[in-house]
Order: structure tokens, then C-alpha cells, then sequence
């Protein structure tokens, strides 16, 4: 159809960032945790680029621009324009749980 192969784009988009987030936020827990208990930390999570995305704030915005643009795209095209592919509503759930893993982290 109209959109195809942009939704298969923006599925892989969304779960891709929605990896790197909970990835990211498992790290900086672990990290939290370590410090905590005194203990040295391991490497790979002093070196790990999406813990400290998340410690510093933009895993949290890029996951909520993320979704709110994705969720808007995917409301318009189907209201717009009828598409009711599987597609969309993947992405529609996909931008969701972006949107409040987003919060969620920005709230951590």
C-alpha cells in the first residue's frame, strides 16, 4: 500500500530505541547497585554507551519524541486515509510503550 515500507522502517525504529532503553536502564541500575554495595563495577557497564544515555537524560527524550511522532504518524494514516494494515497498529502499540518507557525512565 501507501506506507509499507516506512511502518516496517519505523517497527524496527521503535523496537531498536526500546532495546537500547531497557538495556540501559538495566546497566544503571546494576550500576546503582554497585555502587551502593561498594563494589567495583564490572566493565561493561562503566563503558556502555546506552547506560549512560540513560543516566544523562536523552535515552528518556529520544524515547518520548520517538513515540509521540510515531504514534501521530500511525493515528493519521489510519483516520486519514483507511490504511488498516497490521503495520500500523504494530507501530501504534510499539510508539505506546516507547512513549512510557520514556516516562518511566525519565521518572528513574
Amino acid at each position: 500500500m501507501l506506507f509499507d515500507e516506512l511502518f516496517r522502517v519505523l517497527i524496527i525504529y521503535l523496537a531498536l530505541i526500546i532495546f537500547f532503553a531497557l538495556l540501559g536502564l538495566k546497566f544503571s541500575k546494576k550500576a546503582k547497585l554497585d555502587e551502593e554495595q561498594k563494589r567495583v563495577p564490572k566493565k561493561i557497564y562503566k563503558i556502555c554507551p546506552c547506560k549512560r544515555a540513560v543516566e544523562s537524560g536523552l535515552m528518556s527524550k529520544l524515547c518520548i519524541y520517538s513515540g509521540a511522532i510515531c504514534f501521530m504518524l500511525s493515528l493519521t494514516n489510519l483516520t486519514l486515509i483507511a490504511n488498516l494494515n497490521l503495520n500500523n497498529f504494530i507501530v501504534l502499540f510499539l510508539a505506546m510503550l516507547c512513549t512510557m518507557l520514556g516516562w518511566f525512565i525519565k521518572n528513574d
